[in-house]
Formats: structure tokens, C-alpha cells, sequence
């Protein structure tokens, strides 16, 4: 930890810096029900914090639904939130809901109805329908049951003539079919480049598979922080979300002007 906070203390003199982090799992506990989720409030207002300093952009880049991080954080009643950049489904959905064609809505409609109705031998999955596609949540199943599940969208997908047009994703106990492709790490750098010369320095933080495209990404002095035990390509690793808290504190901390 204490190299951690060594590279966030240098980062928080960066002269321009992007922050951005994931939510569940990150800024937010995993829950059964992704519609019952509850922000880390020390989490949320440091952020809130980071985003109102000069030269400094503060994001929370999920593969939820813009409009639902929009309500998430509303909900939260923070004060602040509204400063922050809301980037949805895994990068696509920048500050807003994608324009998609009338050949993706129905590929949309296509994939919202043969997904859920393929996995209805598993009634305890979720399906979140989103505005690019589905995210299938297998939280409340065994690994067992979770790997079923998942063999039989595989199967789904190797079978329609529709999937060819889709983007698969995996996640934590989550299947992704989307009519965009996704990229965290695509759009932090969008983030990074709205900065003009010199680079933008960033810090960001993630717990999914979806967020190794971020810290693939990553420069000599940025700071990329994992959430969890799993194999990763970020620079640091902490425990659990209580912990990232800390560390969104001490950023906050070490950048407020003097």
C-alpha cells in the first residue's frame, strides 16, 4: 500500500489528470440485483471533489447503461455528482445513450428476446437489457449452473444467423451480447485527449476482466489499481472497495490547491 500511495501522491501533481473508475465492484459492492446497487459515499465524493478542481476530469466508466449511472448517482444524493463524466456500456455510451442505426435496434430486439428466452431454464439469472444489447448476471448460481448457463448462450450464438453481428463480452459472473463493440480503455484515453499538450496523467481503478483494455493502456506515471485477487495487468492491487476509498481520499487530498 504504501508504494500505492506514493504513486498517487506523485500523480495528484500531475498538471492535468483524468480519474476514472469503475462502479460494481469498485465504487460499488457486488449485489445479486444490479438494480438494488448502493455507492460507497467516501468513494463518490472524492470523486466528486476531484471533478471540481481546475484542470482535472473525474468518470465513472461502467458497462452499465449511461442513463442508469445517471440515476444510480442521483439516487446517492451526493452533492457534486453532476460534475461527473458518465461513460456507459464498457465505453460506447460517452456522456449519453448511443445513436444506433435501424438495423442495430433490431438486432437489439433480437437479441433482448432470444437471450433471456434460451437462459429461462435458469429463472435466478438477471437480464439487464441495455440500449446496445443484454448483460446476463449468473450471480446467484452455482459454478456449475453458471457454466450451464453460459454453454448454452455459446450455443445460442454459434447457432443464429443474427450473431454475427454481435460483440460477446465476459465479465465477473456476467455474459455481455452487444451491437457495439466496447473498450474501457478506448474511452479513458477519449477522456486523456481532451486535454491538450502536456499528457494528461490518469488514475483509474477497476475490479472486471473489462477493465484490463484500461490498464493495457496505461503510461509511466499513470496509476492503475485492480480490486480483488484476480490476474491483472494494473501496476497495483488493494482488496476491496472500502479500500480504493481510501485511496480516492488521499488523491482528493494531495491535489486540493493549497
Amino acid at each position: 500500500m504504501a508504494e500505492l500511495i506514493d504513486a498517487v501522491s506523485a500523480l495528484a501533481r500531475c498538471e492535468q489528470l483524468v480519474v476514472a473508475c469503475d462502479m460494481d465492484g469498485t465504487i460499488a459492492e457486488f449485489i445479486h440485483d444490479p438494480a438494488d446497487v448502493v455507492v460507497n459515499a467516501e468513494s463518490v465524493t472524492a470523486l466528486c471533489r476531484l471533478a471540481a478542481m481546475p484542470a482535472t476530469l473525474a468518470a465513472v466508466v461502467s458497462g452499465r447503461p449511461y442513463l442508469d449511472l445517471a440515476a444510480i448517482l442521483r439516487r446517492s444524493g451526493i452533492e457534486g455528482t453532476d460534475r461527473l463524466i458518465l461513460v456507459g456500456g464498457h465505453g460506447v455510451e460517452i456522456e449519453g445513450p448511443p445513436q444506433l442505426t435501424p438495423a442495430q435496434r433490431s438486432l437489439v430486439a433480437t437479441i433482448t428476446e432470444q437471450v433471456p428466452a434460451a437462459l429461462a431454464p435458469w429463472p435466478a439469472i438477471i437480464a439487464e437489457h441495455k440500449v446496445t444489447g443484454i448483460s446476463v448476471h449468473s450471480r446467484a448460481l452455482t459454478e456449475e449452473q453458471a457454466q450451464a448457463a453460459e454453454d448454452r448462450l455459446r450455443g445460442l450464438l454459434a447457432d443464429a444467423a443474427w450473431s454475427q453481428g454481435v460483440f460477446v463480452q465476459r465479465g465477473v459472473r456476467m455474459f455481455e451480447v452487444l451491437v457495439l463493440e466496447p473498450n474501457k480503455g478506448a474511452a479513458v484515453e477519449h477522456l486523456r485527449g481532451r486535454f491538450a499538450s502536456p499528457v494528461a496523467g490518469v488514475f483509474y481503478a477497476g475490479d472486471d476482466l473489462t477493465d484490463e483494455t484500461v490498464f493495457s493502456r496505461l503510461v509511466a506515471g499513470d496509476v492503475g489499481v485492480h480490486i480483488g485477487p484476480k490476474p491483472t495487468a494494473a501496476p497495483f492491487r488493494i482488496a476491496d472497495t472500502t479500500a480504493l476509498a481510501g485511496v480516492l481520499t488521499t488523491l482528493a487530498q494531495q491535489r486540493q490547491p493549497g
